[in-house]
């Protein structure tokens, strides 16, 4: 390969996967970051159906 790169994850982030495109040959890569600290979800809003 003639087109190599490095990366480092910024603080508070990991490697968590990658994605690409591919022919006959690898043709791109990327990567996906992650947090390390968990991200809180919300809780989903209630779905209220009236009571006939």
């Amino acid at each position: 390969a003639t087109k190599i790169g490095k990366e480092s994850a910024i603080e508070g982030y990991q490697l968590g996967g990658f994605f690409g495109t591919d022919g006959e040959e690898l043709d791109s890569v990327g990567v996906i970051w992650t947090s390390i600290t968990p991200v809180p979800t919300p809780w989903p809003t209630p779905v209220t159906t009236p009571v006939a």
